[in-house]
């Protein structure tokens, strides 16, 4: 593998890595029903969203690579003809289990990175014609895709416990009290009012 491979290998593990952990972060300290709450009318729940990305890297790295899914969830789901079966976890999964899940699509994702140049071909039915790519393009849509949902669950954390922030090590917003936040939410609100 070249230096300029490696390095781009490398960010791009950076980044997804990056917003595997943010969406793990999410869940931390979640009882059991407020993961499964649906909290806007699509139904979209915490634990939902972290199905769905774990069968998602599944998915990419392990079937759309030729790479045998070893592993009993993900093949039910792959073979489910309900369109939204990923992102619905039954009543038996635990959201322990559910992290489990993830961390195991993680591994098996970061062993196709491990193993395979960038270059390695993939093939994504879904994506019809344009369905012929490689690793680094599943990478890096793997990276878009983890962090449109990281943003989803920041949206939800937030409406369930008022939770916020962009990552575990960073937040990444002011350190404003309560009364500056309710401040900030009425500015925004007058403005919306107003329009």
């Amino acid at each position: 593998m070249s230096n300029d491979e490696a390095s781009r290998k490398a960010r791009l593990r950076r980044y997804l890595d990056s917003a595997r952990d943010a969406v793990l972060w999410k869940a931390e300290g979640l009882g059991e029903a407020q993961l499964r709450r649906p909290l806007v009318p699509s139904g979209t729940s915490i634990l939902g969203v972290i199905n769905h990305l774990a069968f998602t890297e599944f998915g990419y790295f392990s079937y759309c690579m030729s790479r045998p899914v070893d592993n009993d969830r993900a093949a039910r789901l792959f073979a489910s003809e309900d369109p939204m079966a990923d992102f619905v976890v039954e009543a038996g999964f635990s959201g322990a289990e559910v992290l489990r899940f993830y961390r195991e699509a993680i591994t098996a994702s970061d062993a196709a990175f491990d193993e395979l140049p960038l270059d390695a071909p993939a093939h994504v039915e879904w994506w019809g014609e344009n369905g012929h790519t490689t690793l680094e393009h599943l990478m890096l849509h793997m990276c878009t895709e983890t962090a449109r949902h990281a943003g989803h669950l920041d949206l939800l954390r937030e409406l369930l416990d008022g939770r916020t922030g962009m990552y575990r090590q960073n937040d990444n917003l002011p350190d404003y009290s309560p009364e500056q936040w309710q401040e900030h939410y009425d500015r925004v609100k007058d403005i919306a009012d107003s329009v």
